[in-house]
């Protein structure tokens, strides 16, 4: 978990929504030329790439948090709202980058007053190490007392085993491409 940083202060000043993590992240971009922010965007490749510096956290959450932040609220629009009412929630987020889809389904869950204490633990998989460490941090800032685990690596290179979901129900999100529930047997 990213620890000691500037980041890390800044963002225990406010609560850890993603509009307080986009605030922080957008103040560093702003000061930031034109030419040199489409230098940056650019290489993020639309996103795809795997990130390896702050800045380039920086300016993914700039160019693509609002997005995905929508996406992600949208999607949960089209879950069972039952599921919410268990006791014993998982989530696996595939690509998790900085963490903002497992946040977004926290922020849906207190924005329709359910509770997130339901959330037993996450599982956060991601092959860059700095947002790896960074989605741990915005994840525990919300949620002290579920479980995190996270696994450095690609998708592909994950085996079930590494999963361990021992919860009933686990909602499993692969970045902001797509979401589905599954129920574990």
């Amino acid at each position: 978990m990213e620890k000691g940083t500037i980041y890390e202060y800044k963002l225990k000043k406010g609560n850890c929504s993603i509009q307080h993590i986009r605030d922080i992240q957008t103040s560093e971009i702003s000061r930031l030329n034109t030419s040199e922010r489409d230098l940056l965007y650019e290489s993020l490749d639309r996103g795809v790439d795997i990130i390896s510096s702050e800045i380039e956290m920086c300016m993914y959450m700039y160019a693509y948090g609002k997005m995905h932040r929508a996406k992600m609220f949208d999607a949960l629009e089209h879950i069972d709202e039952r599921i919410w009412k268990y006791n014993d929630i998982a989530i696996v987020d595939y690509g998790c980058g900085q963490g903002i889809g497992t946040l977004s389904i926290f922020e849906y869950i207190e924005e329709k007053g359910y509770d997130l204490n339901k959330i037993k633990s996450v599982t956060l998989i991601e092959p860059s190490t700095i947002c790896l460490e960074r989605a741990e941090l915005h994840i525990r800032s919300v949620h002290h007392s579920c479980e995190i685990k996270t696994i450095n690596k690609k998708i592909n290179d994950i085996y079930v085993q590494e999963l361990d979901c021992k919860h009933y129900y686990v909602l499993h999100v692969f970045s902001f491409l797509s979401f589905e529930l599954l129920r574990v047997y």
